[in-house]
């Protein structure tokens, strides 16, 4: 009954609240034929410089932490508390750098063509009540079913180290924000019912808890996607503000590609 309470607890939880050269040009040649004072080109030169340096230090960021996610996975580790703190802190940083100077590879509009047929995995979370909330070896995994004319997810605990039980399913129905000027990408989900895999059994529904969490939503407040790291943001209102990032799992790609099948 316990791994029942912290699945609930999970489920409860989730997202809460839910040109360089020009700028030396001389005086009375590039700037003269423009009209433009060279003090203005070398204003404008010079953000543009500013701004060319952020997204290379952004490049650097997000392939650090690539190289932490993979170390993480290669040493099992589940949730950001099996972390060291100042590892935990460097990579909380890599994903900050990340979302606040690199461009979304993938338009956040276009995140509904990506989903389906996909899975993802939590790996990593700033948010402490949910690294706190998992138990020992349990990791939360999304999966989008392919089903073109309904929009199908299963929200999973999947366990490792729990005698007899391996997965606890959420069975959800989403919907993802394409023309909103404001919310593009966020993902907003709806359960529907609870089944669990134990002891060999496949899909034993749960109907007090399926019950009780029927017609809840949460919502997936996508910041940032390049097709295998999928990051969130939210504001708690206790911690303030948190990110979470997820990996594909998906045995189709190799983990450096990025994914360009919404531009098909």
């Amino acid at each position: 009954m316990a791994v029942f309470r912290w699945f609930f607890a999970v489920l409860c939880l989730a997202h809460a609240s839910s040109s360089i050269c020009t700028a030396f040009a001389p005086s009375g040649t590039l700037h003269g034929r423009m009209g433009m004072p060279s003090n203005s080109m070398l204003f404008l030169s010079d953000s543009n410089f500013k701004s060319n340096q952020a997204a290379a230090a952004a490049t650097f960021e997000l392939s650090e932490l690539k190289l932490n996610l993979r170390s993480m996975e290669a040493q099992k580790l589940t949730t950001a508390n099996q972390i060291e703190p100042s590892k935990r802190g460097e990579i909380e940083g890599y994903i900050r750098q990340v979302v606040n100077r690199r461009q979304s590879i993938i338009p956040l509009s276009e995140l509904g063509r990506c989903l389906p047929g996909t899975k993802w995995r939590l790996s990593f979370s700033t948010q402490g009540i949910t690294n706190q909330s998992l138990p020992p070896g349990a990791s939360i995994h999304l999966e989008f079913l392919n089903t073109p004319q309904n929009q199908q997810l299963n929200y999973c605990l999947e366990f490792t180290k729990t005698l007899g039980l391996s997965k606890l399913t959420a069975l959800s129905s989403y919907e993802v924000e394409k023309k909103s000027m404001t919310h593009p990408g966020w993902v907003t989900y709806v359960y529907q019912d609870v089944q669990t895999d134990v002891f060999g059994l496949r899909g034993v529904g749960i109907p007090v808890v399926g019950g009780f969490l029927k017609g809840r939503t949460a919502v997936i407040q996508t910041v940032y996607f390049d097709g295998q790291i999928w990051i969130e943001r939210g504001n708690d209102e206790f911690v303030g503000e948190y990110f979470q990032l997820y990996t594909r799992l998906d045995d189709d790609t190799d983990g450096d590609d990025d994914d360009d099948s919404w531009q098909t």
